[in-house]
């Protein structure tokens, strides 16, 4: 089972295609910055379980992903810097 991890800058960016990919019918959820840690322990969870297949979210310093399954990471944002770029993409697919 793959999975992908989408990337945003912006919590309304997440929201939007959140809905937009909730409308053709895909398993996703949406995690943000100034989510409450539980509830992103619930999401992540869920996502490393595989009951969530796309994953789109805020960039979270020191929030990697690390899920087996991840096989796409899009940066539908372009980050801000190089190496916020980099990060994403490290702290998300499991070596």
């Amino acid at each position: 089972m793959t999975q992908a991890v989408i990337f945003c800058n912006t919590r309304q960016m997440v929201d939007w295609l959140t809905e937009k990919l909730h409308a053709r019918d895909s398993t996703v959820s949406a995690m943000y910055d100034d989510m409450d840690q539980k509830e992103r322990n619930v999401i992540m969870k869920e996502f490393r379980t595989g009951s969530i297949r796309i994953l789109i979210r805020t960039y979270l310093l020191g929030c990697g992903t690390d899920v087996q399954q991840v096989s796409l990471v899009i940066n539908y944002d372009l980050p801000n810097n190089r190496e916020n770029y980099i990060h994403r993409s490290e702290s998300t697919i499991s070596k």
